[in-house]
């Protein structure tokens, strides 16, 4: 069945260019997605409209190309868009001329689709390869509509594998009168682009322009946006209008003496954003509101009313409550024209300075928040990661005066995003600012500065080790070294709104940076799945984290599903396929990595990789945060003889006809621990929390083969419910096996909470939690992932395994057991004995998900390793 190949260039070519007209509507109704962008409707009726037309197959393949390359559908989209393009040019070699400019078309655009897929999965390699084929095949055939946007993305790759002179040559080849206004803008982007990563030297006579010049420049830029825009007959006499006033603007910008281009600026960005708003089709104002727009913004400016200075103080004057009004004065003035921007930052300066010398530390850090804000809309990119650095310091000074790293552990009820709630958007600038900048080991450092900091201060202090003031930075600092003696590599992200770094320490002591199109709104999109029904919520039937929901229909009428989240996902890890092709990470690696928000949900072993996944590469582990791992490479790992067993299932268990099966998967792994070890099994109504709270869990192998809960990722407007209270695993309550799990779907027994406050003792030993979604975490206080793997972490234990997602008992149970087996009796890492079992699991799971392939992932994926990976 087609199914099986569904992403086959050569399979998806085959089948559009035979007859088979139903097996083609087939393919796009029910193996695709459906249209997400914004012109989903608009395409969707040109489909209609096509029907019965010789072009319709190759016109649908184009569309849906297209609407994938721009909602994240990237491998799809570069798919696609190539078997578009090869079926174009088949067909243009005989086809019939009345058709040639719908194919031509399409062909260009599946070509332009492909391209931008693969940029943003980083793969700029293919997409330079597929380019020297279809801009000759463009060119010859005398296309001019998507030949320029791919010339443009040829250029991109090129700058963003570092190929600057070949950039550069492109760039100086394009016409850029002849580009249309969205390549116009993509053509000044890619110049700017260029000239960031070309010595500072080379573009001085670009800065040696006068004000008046660039002025000029600026009102072109937009007078040659408006020549080349397309609009409604009846509104061509307003768009000559517009052009007229801009005209008149840049007549009378000469006559003006005390012109700065920094004022002007401000009306340019907004004129210009009016423009792209018109481009775009996303203004539904008239074109006479938008000139009135643009006529007040230019004529405001033009004709500038005087700005009233803040009233003066002198320092000696100043006391906490003038501090108090002068920072609310500066606040209101950040939106303003950079005038008011410069005159906000000399008095961020000056109250910076003195609550300083007061003391007054919380005012201090205000003030320094301020001048970073007037830094960067100045654009004084080093000024701005000065400031911001002096405020990440004064944090972490408050932190270290917290003498008891419990108390902070602690606040987590209260304070679930801790120390730093003022200042939510302070790493999220740093590593802006860094990235920017080209600062890996700094980038690194700021991206550690938010994470794991309170398991990271508690190993500390059980270590018996000196905390300084750049305990923090120091780790970081020591990576390079420690992974080139663990010979392994460490990955650590950094997930932003918009976008996410990475940074790789790799084994030879190397770092690599990069920034990827992925941020946190995506990420929630992507798992913010909507139920029809109550019982899905309960049953996580559109769980985009389980891989059996991928392509589950949420909505037949409106044609939704559950999207692939591995697929989606994988430009988190394609970026390291170059280094993998250099030699720098090589096959049976070992890659410990460090999640960041939503990323702590996700397996990233799933992702694919190459034409396989991460996982057929290298082993994996997670991490907390740097200093975490440091502290961990620190502890000798013990060697352990001894087990505890604690297995419970659910009342409802026992009334189902699968529940011998069932019970037998909560039994096996520890049965098999007390073949080889010494040790206990605490079972059934005996295991409630009373009792297990007072084992002693050090230094042994720990299986918990229990349910467990943890918060719904589907908030639905409600106050979303803390995982360090409400996630963890069910026990006996009362002589009385639990209720169903899916009944009590986030009111754990043994929670994140009962492990710190019973103080349980899991000093060097491997906890394996053989139970539902026990491996998911939620960011809390100081970027500690909060969940049953940090607490169990926080209170000792080397390594953990724990699962993302609803699992099978008897599945789970092989994986554990095998897990020990190569670990315990063949004596492998726990690293290779993970990785090995992972690949025997995928081997057996080949033919239970025949017409779905990626829904395998569910049997061999579930289960990631923790901590220690030796």
């Amino acid at each position: 069945m087609y199914i099986e190949d569904k992403y086959d260039v050569a399979k998806v070519v085959k089948l559009f260019q035979s007859e088979d007209r139903p097996g083609q509507q087939f393919f796009l109704d029910y193996q695709c997605p459906p249209l997400m962008g914004p012109n989903k409707a608009e395409l969707t009726e040109l489909l209609i409209s096509l029907q019965g037309s010789p072009a319709w197959g190759i016109t649908a393949l184009s569309v849906f190309a297209q609407d994938y390359a721009h909602t994240g559908r990237y491998e799809l989209g570069a798919i696609l868009g190539e078997a578009c393009y090869r079926l174009a040019k088949n067909a243009l070699e005989n086809i019939d001329l009345s058709l040639l400019n719908q194919y031509l078309f399409s062909g260009g655009q599946g070509a332009l689709s492909n391209a931008i897929a693969l940029q943003q999965m980083s793969r700029n390699e293919e997409a330079l390869s597929l380019a020297k084929e279809t801009i000759p095949w463009l060119e010859s055939m005398g296309d001019t509509t998507t030949l320029p946007s791919l010339k443009l993305h040829k250029i991109e790759a090129n700058l963003d594998l570092e190929r600057i002179e070949e950039a550069k040559n492109l760039l100086n080849q394009i016409e850029v009168e002849s580009l249309s206004s969205v390549d116009r803008m993509t053509f000044k982007r890619l110049e700017r682009k260029l000239i960031e990563k070309i010595d500072p030297i080379i573009i001085l006579p670009v800065e040696q322009k006068t004000e008046h010049q660039k002025v000029e420049d600026a009102l072109d830029y937009i007078l040659n946006s408006i020549r080349s825009l397309e609009v409604e007959p009846e509104a061509e006499q307003d768009l000559n209008q517009l052009e007229a006033l801009l005209k008149q603007i840049k007549d009378q910008v000469k006559d003006q003496k005390q012109l700065k281009y920094t004022d002007f600026e401000i009306a340019s960005r907004q004129a210009t954003n009016v423009l792209h708003d018109i481009i775009s089709g996303r203004l539904g104002a008239t074109v006479k509101v938008i000139i009135q727009q643009v006529k007040d913004t230019f004529t405001k400016l033009l004709q500038p009313s005087p700005i009233p200075d803040p009233a003066p103080f002198e320092a000696g004057q100043l006391n906490e409550w003038e501090v108090m009004r002068q920072l609310e004065y500066a606040n209101s003035t950040l939106l303003d024209a950079i005038k008011q921007i410069e005159r906000s930052l000399t008095i961020y300066q000056q109250i910076r300075e003195w609550t300083k010398e007061n003391k007054l530390v919380d005012h201090e850090n205000d003030a320094l928040w301020g001048c970073y804000l007037c830094y960067n809309r100045l654009d004084r990119s080093l000024e701005a990661l000065q400031t911001l650095q002096a405020l990440r310091t004064n944090i972490e000074t408050i932190r270290k005066d917290i003498a008891d790293p419990y108390k902070k552990a602690h606040l987590i009820e209260k304070y679930p995003a801790g120390i730093l709630t003022a200042y939510p958007y302070l790493f999220s600038a740093l590593c802006v600012q860094l990235y920017k900048l080209h600062r890996p080991m700094e980038l690194l450092d700021a991206i550690e500065g938010a994470k794991g900091r309170v398991l990271a201060d508690i190993l500390t202090e059980k270590l018996s080790q000196q905390t300084s003031d750049n305990f923090f930075s120091e780790a970081v600092q020591q990576l390079p070294a420690l992974m080139q003696e663990a010979k392994a590599h460490y990955l650590s992200y950094f997930v932003d709104d918009e976008a996410t770094y990475a940074v790789l320490v790799a084994k030879d002591g190397s770092l690599h940076t990069q920034e990827i199109p992925i941020g946190k709104k995506q990420i929630k999109e992507w798992l913010d799945y909507k139920n029809n029904k109550k019982t899905d919520e309960i049953n996580g039937a559109h769980d985009p984290l389980h891989p059996k929901n991928w392509g589950n229909i949420i909505s037949a009428r409106a044609k939704v599903r559950v999207i692939n989240l591995s697929e989606n996902l994988a430009p988190l890890v394609k970026w390291l396929q170059p280094l993998a092709e250099s030699g720098i990470i090589q096959i049976n690696d070992h890659i410990c990595y460090c999640p960041d928000g939503e990323l702590h949900l996700i397996p990233l072993h799933y992702l694919p990789f190459g034409e396989q996944y991460l996982v057929n590469y290298v082993s994996m582990s997670r991490v907390q945060s740097a200093m975490t791992l440091v502290n961990i490479l620190k502890r000798k790992p013990l060697k352990l003889e001894q087990f505890t067993a604690v297995q419970v299932w659910a009342e409802s268990d026992v009334k189902e006809p699968y529940f011998e099966k069932m019970k037998a998967g909560f039994e096996l792994p520890g049965q098999w621990l007390k073949e080889e070890l010494t040790g206990k099994i605490l079972s059934e109504i005996n295991a409630d929390l009373a009792t297990v709270t007072q084992l002693d869990f050090s230094n042994k192998i720990v299986h918990f083969a229990t349910h467990g809960v943890f918060p719904s990722l589907i908030e639905q407007g409600q106050t979303p419910k803390n995982p360090y209270l409400s996630s963890g695993l069910l026990l006996a309550q009362k002589g009385k096996l639990p209720l169903n799990s899916e009944e009590i779907t986030e009111n754990a027994d043994l929670s994140p909470k009962q492990v710190i406050e019973q103080k349980l003792n899991f000093w060097g030993s491997h906890v394996t939690l053989q139970a539902c979604v026990s491996g998911r975490a939620k960011e809390g206080i100081g970027g500690d992932a909060l969940g049953l793997e940090w607490a169990f972490l926080l209170n000792g234990a080397s390594s953990l395994l724990a699962s993302h997602w609803n699992v099978e008992a008897t599945w789970a149970a092989k994986f554990s057991i095998k897990f020990y087996q190569k670990w315990l009796v063949e004596k492998a890492s726990r690293a290779v004995a993970w990785r090995e079992t992972v690949l025997e699991l995928i081997r057996e799971s080949h033919d239970l998900e025949r017409t779905h392939p990626e829904h395998t992932a569910y049997y061999w994926a579930p289960f990631s390793l923790s901590g220690d990976w030796r």
